[in-house]
């Protein structure tokens, strides 16, 4: 047992009916101890089911009088419409759709987020009705037979954009009739707009639009749900700030909504961000407010700050030594160091540097061969660096690495030592220049890390050798 509703043998008296599972929970009715019925709500747990005493009365004794309507319980309750997220205070009725008298809300039924059911309200008899489980978006969907007198329409199902039903209409018997369904408006509450201090906020919701052609209404309201206005459009004046405002239009039988953003003031954010690839490192200067953003090499830095409205920031790239500007995102693009951002809103820029990159130098040798490769590096922007030297061993193989920025090229030199030729490169094409010195054809560009191999052979042993036959002698001389 989950828990007893009435305690002792009187339990015995405690029928359930209308059982429903919504939103995590199960809603069912229970006898009263005085009489009549009361709703309550379950988890499954003994702690977890509540009496929710604003109903106390009597359901009907039809079947089909409680349904899921997107995770609320909406239910017929002595005959009128109520929906129940399984708290108190969440539990209203939705409205009372016969005014001077019972409802009769019967035979519910759920399709696509909307509820059917059979409803009187009290001018057009019992026909059918639909609800989204809001007052404005309960509405009478057909009058099958006009006038105070019943059709008894029961929805059966929903295919495409019509409803299926069994109804009378005063005419012939109860039959098979369908019902062409109202489809919802589409809200548009405009773009969102950037105001000066004082500035009107000119709001314009005319491009909402209903597929069936239907007038619709408009309410305008804050963020604090405060009625704002009824009209297609509105002016008026907001405080400094950021103002979300929800246009809700209505066709009279469903509701839309949409959200405008509307920022007041005299200055808007800006935020920088110096993000460094391959331990790039470089800088972001600001001229207003003015400033400078400082970048972390192997990560990102960011920098805020309040520039006025409309007016133009202008943002300066410098990269460290060794890293290079690879471009901007966001608010500015390309790769030109200078940048200029027009304050018409809140603005965010990235500038990006690239690291330097490594250009490994191997000297190897063969059969105790020696050699030098030199080289020096053309920088971005046509500046040389130092020359730099690495030389072989003989028998081993020397290494030497230098740094490069991204894009620059290098110049390289192979020197065979004393008696020793260049026996190959490997990562450029090598052209000989003379019997000691060879070169690589094309500068070497650098876009990633790099590497040149130069091979150098030794020297190597002739043996001369002057043989005597008969006591013959002789010489043997050359170059």
């Amino acid at each position: 047992m989950v828990v007893e509703i009435q305690p002792g043998w009187a339990s015995g008296t405690s029928t359930l009916q209308n059982m429903l599972a919504s939103g995590g929970k199960v809603f069912f009715l229970a006898k009263a101890p005085g009489g009549g019925e009361v709703l309550y709500a379950s988890d499954g747990t003994a702690a977890g089911t509540v009496m929710i005493p604003q109903f106390q009365g009597f359901s009907s004794p039809y079947s089909n009088m409680a349904a899921d309507l997107n995770g609320l319980a909406l239910l017929s309750l002595d005959s009128e419409l109520w929906r129940s997220d399984g708290t108190v205070a969440g539990t209203y009725k939705v409205t009372q759709v016969n005014p001077s008298g019972s409802s009769g809300i019967a035979r519910l039924f759920v399709h696509a987020g909307l509820a059917y059911f059979k409803a009187d309200d009290g001018v057009h008899g019992a026909e059918l009705w639909r609800s989204d489980g809001t007052p404005s978006g309960t509405n009478l969907l057909a009058d099958i037979r006009p006038g105070p007198m019943s059709s008894s329409a029961q929805a059966i199902g929903v295919l495409g954009q019509a409803a299926f039903l069994q109804a009378t209409d005063g005419v012939t018997g109860i039959e098979l009739w369908s019902v062409q369904l109202n489809q919802s408006p589409v809200a548009d509450a405009g773009p969102d707009a950037e105001l000066a201090e004082g500035a009107l906020a000119n709001l314009d919701g005319s491009a909402s639009s209903d597929p069936d052609q239907d007038a619709l209404t408009y309410v305008w309201r804050d963020s604090e749900d405060l009625f704002l206005g009824d009209a297609a459009t509105l002016s008026l004046s907001l405080a400094n700030g950021v103002h979300d405002i929800t246009l809700t239009v209505s066709d009279g039988q469903a509701t839309a909504s949409d959200t405008v953003r509307v920022t007041v003031g005299n200055t808007r954010p800006i935020v920088v961000t110096v993000a460094s690839f391959e331990d790039g490192l470089g800088s972001v200067d600001i001229d207003q407010p003015p400033g400078v953003c400082e970048g972390v090499a192997g990560g990102s830095a960011s920098c805020a700050s309040d520039a006025t409205f409309e007016s133009i920031v202008t943002l300066t790239a410098t990269p460290s030594p060794l890293s290079v500007f690879t471009g901007w995102s966001g608010a500015c693009s390309g790769s030109l160091p200078t940048c200029s951002v027009t304050m018409s809103g809140a603005k965010s820029v990235t500038a990006t540097f690239h690291g330097p990159q490594t250009l490994t130098i191997q000297v190897a040798s063969v059969e105790n061969g020696i050699g030098t490769v030199s080289g020096w590096v053309n920088d971005v922007g046509g500046v040389s660096s130092a020359p730099f030297n690495c030389d072989g061993l003989a028998g081993s193989t020397a290494s030497c690495t230098v740094q490069a920025r991204v894009g620059s090229e290098v110049f390289i030199d192979m020197f065979s030592g004393p008696l020793s030729v260049l026996d190959g490169v490997v990562g450029c094409s090598s052209q000989t220049n003379s019997p000691v010195h060879s070169y690589c054809s094309t500068p070497l560009t650098i876009l990633d890390d790099a590497t040149v191999s130069a091979t150098f052979r030794g020297p190597q042993t002739l043996t001369i050798q002057v043989a005597s036959v008969e006591n013959g002698i002789g010489t043997v001389s050359g170059w």
